[in-house]
């Protein structure tokens, strides 16, 4: 039987990991079954490029990886870049200059390396959520002119939910502004999205969107899943987000990405 799609884009956090940040088996096996079957498995993830290789690895991938909310399209196994967005400087400053005035902590990514002024509560959350590795530099300022590819404010989540519209306001068009996780304030180039980032992929790879599966949970994977033929949202995905998915899969703390892996291509497996 022909088989009915050529791509699976995945997300990490909360779609292919489990609540301990490691990839559970039965989707480990589930992602191979995709492999067996000739089709391309793509992770498409919010983190940084460097916090995806071990999942790639694991995974034993060879197609490109999407991260940095679509920043960054870069394929490990030829060491290619195929996208890289960076932040306008001034922005970039501006916020740096507006963390330090009000006591917020800032991750600064630069060159696919993670700087933090001080490795505070924040870093340490945010270690544990990603295993990054953070590098203390004392004083963010010292990247005056940079163009960074990500910044993320981390605070308490109703901090977050807070400045989020005010940012979005002030900044309008200049920068992509969303959250990923309830602490976390993200700013990037205002045409990073995961949506644009498959569609190069796709281009390259000659697939057409109708022959695309994708996997998320979060506002920042809206965009890819409406641009999917099939996008599919977990089950703990927000209601907005389950809205627009074609197909729900059960939580991903219920193996949910392996049973709809195993249902979606149950046709093609016969």
């Amino acid at each position: 039987m022909k088989k009915r799609f050529d791509l699976v884009a995945i997300d990490l956090d909360q779609t292919l990991l489990g609540p301990d940040h490691q990839i559970p088996e039965v989707n480990q096996r589930a992602v191979h079954c995709l492999f067996d079957m000739g089709i391309h498995v793509v992770i498409a993830s919010g983190r940084m490029h460097e916090a995806t290789l071990r999942y790639y690895r694991q995974l034993d991938l060879d197609d490109p990886i999407i991260s940095y909310n679509g920043a960054m399209v870069r394929r490990p196994a030829t060491g290619e870049t195929w996208r890289h967005l960076r932040m306008p400087a001034d922005c970039a400053s501006e916020i740096v200059s507006y963390c330090i005035k009000n006591h917020h902590h800032l991750n600064y990514y630069l060159d696919d390396q993670l700087y933090v002024a001080e490795r505070g509560e924040w870093a340490e959350f945010y270690f544990r959520q990603t295993q990054s590795v953070i590098h203390e530099v004392g004083d963010l300022e010292q990247f005056e002119g940079k163009e960074p590819t990500k910044l993320i404010l981390i605070a308490e989540p109703e901090v977050v939910a807070d400045m989020l519209p005010r940012f979005r306001s002030r900044y309008g068009d200049r920068l992509y502004i969303t959250t990923t996780n309830p602490e976390y304030l993200e700013f990037m180039n205002p045409t990073a999205s995961k949506e644009s980032a498959i569609q190069i992929v796709c281009k390259r790879l000659k697939i057409p969107a109708d022959r695309v599966i994708a996997f998320g949970d979060s506002d920042n994977d809206i965009g890819m899943l409406q641009w999917a033929g099939v996008g599919v949202a977990m089950g703990n995905a927000k209601p907005h987000v389950l809205k627009i998915a074609d197909y729900i899969a059960p939580p991903y703390d219920q193996n949910g990405l392996a049973a709809a892996i195993m249902d979606l291509f149950r046709e093609d497996q016969r």
